[in-house]
């Protein structure tokens, strides 16, 4: 096999590994991963619950204009990151079907996909703390006895369905 043919092929194995063929581990560290890292689904459950119980949070209307800007904010990154990551893959899969494809280019595409990812975790992660932060030490204890209060409702529920 020509010099060529195994940068063809090793690019071939790099884009398939960054478009998402399924790896047992893989599969395995990124589940660990997920209850580990705020994700966008757990940033926003927060967020709606925040403004669901503002009232006994006792949010100032500061306080709920900065939740709701925040929210807005994190959509729209994660709209925008989500599209750059599907044009980073569209141009992935078009360079592996052309026949004059250059492994480097490939390779700095993959790079980028994954900063784009990378950066988008980072913002999630970020948006969450600052959520976080809109609360002062009364209100965030008040979120803390809603979340038990929830939590010992939920288990007395499953209880008695058998869960």
């Amino acid at each position: 096999m020509s010099a060529r043919g195994a940068g063809k092929i090793g690019a071939l194995i790099l884009a398939l590994a960054a478009l998402g063929v399924p790896r047992a581990s893989a599969q395995r560290s990124e589940a660990a991963w997920q209850e580990f890292q705020p994700s966008p689904d757990s940033f926003f459950r927060k967020a709606g619950f925040l403004l669901k119980q503002k009232e006994q949070l006792g949010l100032t209307e500061e306080q709920v204009r900065s939740i709701r800007d925040l929210n807005t904010e994190t959509k729209k990154n994660l709209i925008r990151g989500g599209a750059e990551i599907e044009i980073f893959e569209l141009d992935i899969f078009t360079k592996l079907h052309d026949e004059g494809a250059d492994p480097a280019e490939v390779q700095k595409l993959i790079e980028q996909k994954f900063d784009t990812q990378k950066k988008l975790s980072q913002n999630v992660a970020d948006a969450y703390f600052r959520l976080k932060g809109t609360l002062d030490d009364r209100q965030q204890q008040t979120l803390n006895d809603l979340g038990k209060k929830w939590l010992d409702e939920t288990e007395k529920r499953d209880k008695g369905t058998g869960l």
